[in-house]
């Protein structure tokens, strides 16, 4: 009852009775109506919500940046830069590693925190960053995929492709900034007021000047980030497939060619299940996320319900999974991947078995002088004592 008078009386000083069509004889159901628009909690979830979430996000991006590292690591220390896949594929670890570093802590801010407190400008870098290696890992995996069809089905050596290399990759980057270029114009920092004029607490949110506008940015990034990728990359694998089955099958073909047919689709297996699998793992993680975002977009109310949150929160995590197991992948399908890699850790192995080998050898030659030393002076000290005994 004490709390109860306490709560009204701080309540008073500010509350409107207007707009919550109160009267001056308003009852408890009230008094806790207002209460509870005053009673916000700076936090989305609970707190062992928040700290699996906390978690989860730091155990992704550790495992996304030491991943990707020695992906990058492996590529340029063992020269493997000839290969334009390669190239392809330093691109993407490169970006998830700048994901993992620039976007994800900032995400994890923003999906926990109501009350954005990174100011105006990380407010609109981050999600622009983010759109932005979203695009470039999305173009990089089509990439991948039209530099497997050209080299397989269009019979293009691989060093008149590597000359158009070096433009592939610098477009992909301005393509995926000029896609993310709107959400660099429309974040911003608002204040959500309570009763009174009272600042509950201010978010970091897109404002459109009209909905047709945001639904025209919407149906954008949905065919360019997603619908239009998954089926260029599943048309070009359909087409490649097609292509070396046709030249094992023909019965024109010499016996020759049908083996140099077979030699090459057996070569080429490994690279079709690594295609294959990244461009799936990149459908699946980022379908969820995809659905939710349309969904929010049409209704933006629905981040109100703390079990939406829940949701998106999930199928985003869901999504940014892709930056540590793309690594794994590489390592599963990619044979020159594994054999680089087991070099790679070898040497570190011998060469970390071999400081530990000089540091022992060196602790155990000073303590053998150390010994001798003390041998030494123990017998001098002998001999002196000796002499003035006599």
């Amino acid at each position: 009852m004490f709390q109860m008078a306490n709560l009204s009386t701080s309540l008073l000083s500010m509350l409107d009775m207007n707009q919550y069509n109160l009267s001056p004889n308003f009852t408890i159901d009230d008094l806790i109506r207002v209460a509870v628009d005053y009673k916000v909690s700076d936090h989305w979830f609970n707190s062992e919500t928040e700290l699996v979430l906390v978690v989860i996000f730091c155990f992704v991006i550790l495992c996304g940046l030491s991943g990707n590292i020695v992906v990058c690591l492996i590529i340029c220390r063992n020269g493997n830069l000839k290969s334009t896949r390669n190239w392809y594929i330093l691109n993407l670890s490169i970006c998830e590693i700048m994901t993992c570093i620039l976007c994800m802590p900032f995400i994890l801010v923003r999906m926990t925190l109501k009350n954005w407190r990174l100011g105006l400008v990380l407010c609109k870098l981050v999600p622009t960053l983010q759109t932005t290696y979203v695009a470039v890992s999305t173009l990089t995996i089509v990439a991948i995929a039209v530099d497997r069809y050209r080299v397989i089905v269009c019979s293009v050596t691989r060093s008149h492709y590597k000359k158009k290399t070096k433009y592939v990759i610098p477009l992909t980057w301005l393509v995926g900034f000029f896609m993310s270029l709107p959400q660099l114009l429309t974040n911003r920092v608002e204040d959500v007021i309570g009763v009174s004029r009272y600042l509950l607490y201010s978010i970091c949110i897109e404002h459109w000047e009209s909905s047709e506008l945001l639904m025209c940015y919407t149906v954008t990034v949905l065919l360019m980030q997603y619908l239009l990728p998954v089926l260029a990359i599943i048309t070009l694998h359909v087409l490649i497939c097609r292509f070396l089955r046709v030249r094992i099958n023909t019965r024109q073909a010499s016996l020759r060619e049908v083996h140099r047919a077979k030699r090459n689709m057996a070569s080429h297996r490994k690279n079709m299940y690594l295609l294959t699998s990244i461009a799936v793992l990149f459908a699946v993680t980022w379908l969820p996320i995809t659905l939710v975002n349309i969904l929010a977009d049409f209704d933006q109310g629905v981040f109100e319900d703390k079990d939406f949150r829940l949701i998106h929160a999930t199928c985003l995590l869901v999504a940014l999974c892709s930056v540590c197991i793309n690594p794994v992948v590489y390592g599963w399908f990619n044979s020159n991947f594994r054999r680089d890699l087991q070099r790679w850790a070898s040497t570190k192995i011998s060469s970390s078995v071999d400081m530990l080998q000089y540091i022992e050898a060196s602790t155990h030659r000073s303590k053998t002088d150390m010994l001798s030393m003390s041998t030494h002076n123990l017998r001098g000290y002998s001999i002196v004592h000796e002499r003035r005994l006599e």
